[in-house]
Formats: structure tokens, sequence, C-alpha cells
């Protein structure tokens, strides 16, 4: 009888489970939905200025503002690549190809796309809940405004434009670091030029464009899950910490996903 209740337990755990996923890809696909519906808002010229403003806002907060701890990081992988490998594989071709692999492929698009959730998107996730939070929404649409338009949309746009400016900030500085390293460090002889001319005869129109997928595609789900996250915080002030925590496991679980899985179909 126990061994039936505690199979039960777990059928009905994993039951409950189920259904919560299928409620939350279902709310994520109905806020995407919701905010495609107010493309047709930017026609006007007055409510488009309202948007370019946010949009603008975001785009420096996500894109410019990140750049530093991005460029950081690039360096750091940069110097450790160069140290690490130029011993194994001292022809600067056989290094652009590991360049194109390993950082244009995987580590830039992965560690942009990290950067993006702990620095962006919980903040957007922490901004859309406090103002549920304090019912600011109820405020702006007694007011005529519709917040979806005001907070979400400018979000939506500016996330993808991010990543995908991270990852050439990210791929530039790191291709840069490496080959002060090698050059002034290492003794390779290696021209900048050099360098930058056998990697990018190494980059195909397919690589960019899979790059640019993953960050696009990875832009949007990033900020629809973080504003989704944010949009379902209730009337107590702990929802918040709760929705931050949510939405940054089920971003990195995502985005991982999307990212690995580009890599795996397209390669």
């Amino acid at each position: 009888m126990v061994g039936f209740e505690g199979f039960a337990a777990v059928i009905e755990a994993i039951g409950g489970h189920t259904r919560r996923t299928i409620s939350f890809f279902g709310d994520v696909l109905g806020l995407f939905a919701l905010t495609l519906k107010q493309l047709p808002k930017l026609s006007a010229g007055a409510r488009r200025d309202v948007f370019l403003t946010q949009f603008r806002r975001q785009l420096y907060n996500t894109g410019f503002r990140a750049a530093y701890v991005n460029c950081a990081i690039a360096v750091l992988l940069g110097i450790g690549l160069a140290d690490q490998l130029f011993g194994y594989m001292p022809k600067i071709g056989n290094a652009a190809d590991l360049f194109v692999v390993v950082v244009v492929r995987e580590l830039a698009p992965m560690l942009s796309g990290i950067i993006l959730i702990a620095r962006s998107a919980t903040a957007a996730t922490a901004e859309i809940g406090y103002l549920r939070l304090n019912n600011e929404f109820d405020v702006l649409r007694a007011q005529g405004i519709d917040p979806v338009f005001l907070f979400i949309l400018p979000v939506f746009f500016a996330f993808p434009i991010s990543l995908l400016l991270m990852l050439v900030y990210f791929n530039f500085v790191c291709l840069i670091s490496a080959w002060a390293y090698l050059y002034f460090l290492a003794d390779s002889g290696w021209t900048l030029s050099l360098l930058i001319s056998a990697v990018t005869d190494r980059l195909t129109g397919g690589e960019l464009l899979v790059t640019a997928l993953k960050a696009m595609l990875g832009g949007v789900v990033i900020a629809l899950v973080s504003l989704h996250s944010g949009w379902r915080v209730g009337g107590r002030f702990t929802d918040i910490s709760r929705a931050i925590s949510s939405s940054t496991t089920a971003l990195l679980i995502a985005y991982f996903c999307i990212s690995i899985g580009l890599s795996v179909l397209v390669y």
C-alpha cells in the first residue's frame, strides 16, 4: 500500500511538473503574440518616438554598458587560449581553425549569452516585477497607455541586437588579445593582419549566418522569458526574487539548448 502511494505521488509530481512546463511555454508564446500585435502601433509618429526612446535606453544598458564585462572575459579567454594551445598548434592555419571552431562557433555565443542573462535579463525581470508589484500597469492602462508597447516591445527588439553586438565585441577582442600574447610574449612572429586574414578565410557565410541566428533567436528567447517572469509577479515582495531565480534557471537551459542545438544541426 505504501509502495503504491509512493508511486502515485511520483506520477502526480511528474504530471504537475509537465502541466506547469506546458503552461509556461504557452504563456511565453502568448506574450510573443501579444508583443507582435503592438507592431502596427509603430506607424504612428508619436508612439514611434516613445518606442525609440525606450529602445535606445534598453540598447544602451544591454549592448553598450555590458561591453566592458564582455571584453574583459574575451581578453582573458584569448590570452588563456593562446598560452595553452600555441605549443600544440604552431602553424597559423591550425590556430585560425581552432579559433573559428572553438571561439566563434561556441564560446563567444555561450559566454555572451550568459552575460546578457546575468546582467540584463535579471534587471528586466526585476523592473517588470516592481511595476507589477506596485500596480503601475493598471495606472498606465487607466491613462490609455499600453504597458506592453511601452516596456515589453523595446526589450523584445533590444536584446537580440545587443547579443549580436556582444558577439562582435567578444570575437574581435578575443582575437586581438590572443594575437598580442602570441606576438609579444610567445614570439610567434605572426602579424595582426596575417592572423586576421587566416581567420576571415575560414569564416564562411554559413558560419556568420548561424552565429547571427544564435544571437537573434537567443536574444528573443531571453527577452520573452525574462519579461514573462516579471509579468507573473504577484502581490508579495518575495515574488520578485523568486521570479529572477526561476527565470535565470530557465534561461540558461533554454539558451544552451538553442546554441548547442543549432551547432549540432548545422555542423
